[in-house]
């Protein structure tokens, strides 16, 4: 009986050395200098309540090129959107360089050159939106909006734009799409994930009255796989790696909310577009719940490398 019970013990002694050994051997792979993202940290009170999380094992970084326009084809842009060609008026940003501004009416188109931002608005106030027709389907609009960035060359090469929803605004006569660009089924974001990279807003009468682009990147290529984290790895290094990016209901005025405490619900993987470094997507993981503030429960989303965190610059 003894010497069942050593033998036991001995295979067991043997497989965890085993495991801690698998474990410990990582590929060698270049390091990452993750963008340090604006936000608060992650309070120490966290938990998870998650239910059929199945992250991936592997996740990739890419190297893109960031989608610019010149003077004249930003010029041109503004034709195509109904303004003169000249700006009235253009700023220049230390690290950004150029911003163009049209004027026109009720109209204002904000482009900034490199990478690429765009920001057309309809001033509802001085202008009324329509009540007369019917809102396009979800499908209809969004083939409607494609076929927009196609006519003035604004496809991000190499990644598809997927619908990621679409909601009836203004006593249901505007209608809002979110089109996310998406790389082999992983979805790239900025450090607002309660937005997506092209939005618009459509309405009964045909019009587009506001249309955002911040898909600011070209031909991501070259990918580099990396082990990624898994979820004790996500719990293990959430305190010093993760990061508040987003806290309070996205259609409420800014607040400044305070966390306690914060309970994860989900977690998704993504690709991390940071304008400031347009070189590169980074992959990122999604943490959404529910954190407790000064102001009550609030909506919670957090950014965390989804790398081992082996592979991050700066990480012990």
């Amino acid at each position: 009986m003894l010497a069942v019970i050593a033998t036991l013990l001995a295979i067991v002694w043997v497989q965890g050395k085993s495991n801690k050994t698998a474990k410990q051997s990582l590929p060698n792979l270049p390091s990452i200098a993750y963008p340090n993202l604006t936000g608060q940290k992650v309070p120490p009170a966290i938990t998870f309540n998650l239910t059929g999380t199945d992250l991936p094992t592997q996740v990739s970084l890419y190297q893109i090129s960031p989608k610019s326009l010149n003077s004249v084809e930003a010029k041109a842009l503004a034709k195509n959107f109904g303004f003169p060609e000249n700006p009235s008026n253009i700023s220049t940003d230390s690290v950004f360089g150029d911003y163009y501004l049209w004027l026109s009416g009720p109209q204002s188109l904000f482009v900034r050159l490199s990478p690429l931002d765009i920001n057309f608005v309809h001033d509802t106030s001085s202008s009324p939106i329509s009540s007369q027709g019917e809102l396009p389907s979800e499908q209809v609009a969004s083939n409607f909006i494609q076929n927009l960035i196609s006519t003035n060359d604004l496809t991000p090469t190499g990644a598809t734009l997927v619908i990621n929803g679409s909601r009836k605004m203004f006593e249901n006569n505007i209608l809002e799409l979110k089109l996310d660009p998406t790389i082999t089924k992983t979805r790239v974001v900025d450090n607002n994930p309660t937005t997506s990279l092209v939005t618009s807003y459509l309405g009964k009468d045909g019009k587009v009255y506001s249309f955002l682009y911040k898909a600011g990147f070209a031909n991501p290529q070259n990918p580099t796989n990396y082990p990624a984290k898994t979820l004790e790895e996500v719990k293990e290094s959430l305190l010093k790696e993760g990061k508040i990016v987003t806290i309070g209901q996205p259609t409420t005025e800014p607040a400044l909310y305070v966390p306690t405490s914060v309970n994860i619900i989900r977690i998704d993987s993504a690709l991390l577009f940071y304008p400031p470094q347009p070189n590169t997507l980074y992959p990122i993981y999604i943490l959404t719940g529910t954190a407790k503030t000064n102001e009550g429960d609030q909506p919670v989303y957090i950014y965390t490398p989804a790398v081992n965190s082996k592979y991050i610059q700066g990480s012990s």
